[in-house]
């Protein structure tokens, strides 16, 4: 057995789609924990993998849309997870967005929109959750980050 258990606790994973969030949302389900899979049906990527893997662990998996750049539908997912999976006890605000974009050429509104999903989505997660997990006496928030940036960078941009 494993020291690292989640059993009875809810996770919610953003960008649970691909890479670092399905690896994630595997993993805590493998610990024992439910999962809500956030994911942006614009992206390429194919959420029913991620569901897939949490309940082959034996463990119940929420699949919901969420654009973290939005306070409502961040405020919904939290709710929802809330309400179908009973409880919320560790947050994973993990989706982002990268712009492979001479820095010349990157415009205010695309630099916008990735500070809004890559640090709002931190933001909007965590404070749509704490309210509930204060109220449980129990939680955990994790931010997550690429580590492409300390070993590989697109050398015609800055971000």
């Amino acid at each position: 057995m494993s020291a690292f258990r989640l059993d009875g606790r809810v996770a919610l994973v953003t960008g649970a789609a691909s890479g670092i969030g399905a690896a994630t949302a595997k993993v805590f389900a493998d610990a024992g924990a439910d999962v809500a899979a956030g994911w942006y049906p614009p992206d390429p990527h194919d959420v029913e993998p991620t569901r897939r893997a949490v309940e082959a662990a034996g463990r119940r998996c929420l699949t919901a849309e969420v654009d973290v750049s939005d306070t409502a539908s961040v405020a919904a997912l939290v709710s929802r997870t809330i309400e179908e999976l009973g409880r919320l006890d560790v947050v994973v605000a993990n989706a982002a967005i990268a712009r492979d974009v001479p820095t010349l050429e990157l415009d205010d509104d695309r630099w916008s929109a990735l500070l809004e999903v890559d640090l709002g989505c931190v933001f909007r997660c965590f404070r749509a959750a704490i309210p509930h997990m204060i109220d449980a006496g129990w939680c955990r928030l994790l931010a997550t980050s690429s580590i492409g940036g300390a070993y590989q960078g697109w050398g015609r941009s800055a971000p």
